[in-house]
């Protein structure tokens, strides 16, 4: 038994389904030409052969390469790599490294899941007037129902808006010092994308 991983520059999926619409040609007759010719996919096989030389064909009792087989699945397009189950998780992760490092998309169809690297990761878009709008709208809530119960000559009523607003004007009250006061974190700078085009390897 083992574990495809699939590495391609481009283009860029998000969900699985889409990964699966490119790829039906290549299961189907080889054809990988929906995919971005890249040098990026020879630099990270051979890195992968350099951090992890163990040959499964030389000794197949022999289980401590992570390879279930070799040479890797390879083009100018695409790299499919056949992991072992049993392999050591820091195998995964120098994949998954190496394909952010090198800008390659990792698609693993066992999950099935997609590892973007964090370059191409959309950014959480910063608030808007209308977001800051409705959180003003609550706040104000929030405070005229602590008020209307203050003032509301009801007992049961002005107890329960009371409290109501009570809760409601502390949360606003917690969000606001949080999002003023709570320090921020700084991503590190991203390295220059490398260069595109190249040859079959």
């Amino acid at each position: 038994m083992s574990r495809p991983l699939i590495l391609w520059k481009a283009p860029l999926v998000r969900v699985a389904e889409e990964a699966e619409a490119l790829l039906a040609p290549w299961y189907e007759r080889g054809d990988d030409s929906a995919f971005e010719a890249s040098p990026d996919i020879a630099r990270i096989a051979d890195e992968l052969r350099r951090r992890f030389p163990d040959d499964p064909s030389l000794d197949p009792t022999d289980e401590s390469s992570p390879w279930a087989d070799l040479p890797f699945d390879r083009s100018e397009r695409l790299l499919c790599l056949s992991l072992r189950w049993s392999a050591d998780d820091s195998v995964l992760e120098t994949i998954v490294d190496l394909a952010d490092k090198h800008l390659l998309i990792l698609y693993d169809p066992q999950g099935p899941d997609i590892i973007l690297p964090d370059d191409l990761l959309e950014p959480e878009p910063p608030p808007g007037f209308a977001d800051y709008l409705r959180f003003a709208l609550f706040g104000l809530g929030s405070a005229g129902m602590l008020a209307l119960g203050w003032w509301l000559p009801v007992p049961m009523l002005n107890s329960i808006l009371m409290a109501f607003g009570g809760f409601l004007t502390a949360v606003f009250l917690l969000v606001l010092a949080l999002s003023l006061f709570a320090p921020r974190e700084r991503r590190p700078q991203a390295a220059a994308p490398p260069t595109r085009g190249g040859g079959r390897p």
